[in-house]
């Protein structure tokens, strides 16, 4: 053990020498400034510090060579006349006092326990370390894993997105068809386009670049970013997305929004992530009532977003069969319903809530099924 022993005085300086074992190393300085230059040259397991320096006295020794050496415990020597002074410097983070003229076992003992917190608090600070970096493993894993499932849905909606981009391209088509023609019918004057044609043009590229933009952006691998968003855009977005998919199973789609905005501190797209997940989920779950029943009356899905005790709520209803909450946890990993599923979509839509310091709920009801997911709300 290498200790270093801050004392002017050589009589105390040999009471600690013959108190300490045979196997530590002493180095003595008799004054402030040595101590902390020499404690930013050398390393040491220990500091014993006299208060009362030639160039320094009281608790000002103590505050400067700790903030000097902040990792070395530092054990305060003091008499009997200043105990008040080592007891502030305890208060100040010093490791204990000893009374100069009373150095015994107890003293050494006194040591040994200084020395053991120390490392007993340095392990404390390296188990914490790992536990932080764990925990940003954890974190970009789950981001990761995410992404792919953000892929694989994509992957399921090709033919949608296909469809989606098939519209505004072929208004395209037909729009120059239609250019063609009046060019053709009309040869005396050079071809131009009319106004009203060239926009309705603009118009379809737009609406096929936004598509492609959304695409991107949702299957973009990216680090999360937060940013204050009004949550019914992010809403109204995604029903854009799966807008085809709701046509094609004939499904009616209600949006019932808050008038105000409803800020929430998110990143966008692991939200619509999530949003995709239930729509599609409830999609799912009309399509298979259906089969086990015959045509059901009602295919709707019902989606509402409004504010709670400075939370903001989304709540997605469909007009399926329900879910037997009381069977298996449905957000459980691998728990699925579906022939072909996977069970990993509300898993990780629960990942997704609890990192935005949200939840999600479901609840069965007689008409079918409500996924509530709540954020807190964002005061800008």
């Amino acid at each position: 053990m290498r200790v270093l022993l801050v004392e002017d005085e050589s009589f105390d300086e040999e009471a600690v020498r013959r108190l300490m074992p045979n196997d530590t190393t002493i180095h003595c300085v008799r004054t402030l400034r040595d101590a902390v230059k020499i404690v930013t040259q050398q390393s040491f397991n220990l500091i014993l510090l006299d208060l009362g320096l030639p160039d320094s006295s009281g608790l000002d020794s103590f505050t400067t060579l700790r903030d000097s050496a902040p990792l070395v415990p530092i054990v305060v020597l003091t008499g009997l006349d200043d105990e008040h002074l080592a007891v502030l410097a305890i208060r100040e983070g010093a490791q204990d006092f000893l009374v100069k003229g009373y150095l015994d076992s107890r003293a050494l003992r006194s040591l040994g326990f200084a020395v053991e917190r120390d490392k007993l608090t340095s392990d404390l600070l390296q188990e914490q370390a790992k536990a932080t970096e764990l925990e940003g493993d954890l974190r970009k894993r789950e981001q990761e894993l995410a992404h792919i499932s953000r892929v694989a849905l994509m992957g399921e909606v090709t033919a949608e997105i296909a469809h989606e981009i098939s519209q505004p391209l072929q208004a395209i088509a037909n729009l120059m068809s239609t250019i063609e023609m009046i060019a053709q019918k009309d040869q005396s004057t050079p071809a131009s386009i009319p106004p009203e044609l060239s926009k309705q043009i603009h118009l379809a590229i737009q609406l096929a670049q936004r598509i492609l933009s959304r695409t991107r952006g949702f299957v973009r691998k990216s680090d999360a970013q937060r940013v204050s968003t009004d949550l019914v855009e992010i809403v109204k977005d995604t029903l854009l997305f799966v807008d085809f998919e709701r046509k094609k199973h004939r499904i009616e789609l209600s949006l019932n929004a808050s008038d105000t905005p409803l800020n929430v501190l998110v990143d966008g797209v692991q939200i619509q992530q999530v949003i995709v997940n239930l729509l599609r989920n409830a999609t799912d779950a009309i399509n298979e009532a259906a089969k086990e029943s015959g045509p059901i009356q009602t295919r709707q899905i019902g989606v509402r977003c409004f504010r709670r005790d400075q939370q903001v709520v989304v709540e997605v209803e469909d007009s399926g069969s329900g879910i037997q909450l009381d069977a298996e946890d449905p957000f459980a990993p691998f728990v699925t319903t579906k022939p072909d599923g996977l069970g990993m979509g509300l898993p990780i839509c629960m990942r997704i809530m609890r990192s935005h310091d949200g939840q999600i709920k479901a609840k069965s009801t007689e008409s079918g099924t409500i996924i509530e997911i709540t954020l807190p709300e964002h005061s800008q």
